[in-house]
């Protein structure tokens, strides 16, 4: 992830050191600061790629530094908070928050959904859909829904085409599982890591069945797949 900075919003020491540890080890730049105020003037000034935000802050609620920024900027916002009942939850995603995390939680999930909240940014920002992906022999005319390999039609569901198209978009690039949840079957499908494996299985099986094979997808065993260019042969 090359120089994207993400603000952390925190007030409690334990949780702003290791979430911050972790994200640096992430390769992530990281800002903190305890205080929705604070909170506020950084994602003014330094216009992070993310917001990690408590939803209590020792000066202004997390709900309110959520409005204010939202009044000002587009940038993907991941609450955290202790309250775990959905009519908070809702609030919270009312506010303009893209994602909410419960505390204590799971730092491979936080991670997971910071991931997925840039990679959503990331997508949002493709090319005009009229202009078709090409990779070789493969042509995927993405406003008609529809791939050919070498002139010759890939039969794709639905599923199988997103899917395709997003490996292709991010060529060379590893795509991590809950990333590929979210953009080709939608957040509500979160964790259901089997709907992946099998579209990706079913999608290699009809590439391999195609006259030529202008692209593999590698597994990256415990992270997700990557898609790459084959060599001519």
């Amino acid at each position: 992830m090359p120089n994207q900075r993400i603000l952390v919003v925190e007030d409690q020491d334990t949780y702003a050191y290791v979430v911050a540890a972790n994200l640096r080890a992430r390769g992530y730049d990281v800002l903190t600061t305890d205080t929705g105020r604070e909170a506020i003037h950084l994602a003014t000034v330094e216009d992070p790629d993310l917001v990690v935000l408590d939803l209590r802050l020792p000066d202004l609620d997390g709900l309110d530094v959520c409005r204010t920024i939202r009044r000002f900027s587009t940038v993907p916002i991941v609450m955290l908070t202790a309250l775990i009942e959905p009519p908070d939850r809702v609030r919270g995603l009312e506010a303009g928050a893209d994602d909410y995390v419960p505390k204590p939680f799971d730092m491979e999930e936080l991670l997971a959904r910071v991931d997925a909240a840039l990679r959503r940014v990331e997508y949002n920002h493709q090319p005009d859909p009229s202009i078709p992906l090409q990779v070789g022999e493969l042509t995927i005319d993405v406003a008609h829904q529809q791939a050919t390999v070498d002139g010759h039609l890939l039969q794709l569901t639905p599923v199988e085409f997103k899917l395709l198209v997003e490996l292709v978009r991010h060529l060379d690039q590893v795509l991590f599982h809950e990333h590929l949840l979210a953009r080709v079957w939608g957040d509500e499908y979160a964790g259901e890591l089997h709907l992946v494996h099998q579209a990706v299985s079913r999608l290699r099986r009809k590439l391999a069945a195609a006259p030529a094979h202008p692209i593999r997808i590698d597994t990256q065993y415990g992270t997700g797949y990557i898609c790459r260019p084959t060599e001519p042969s």
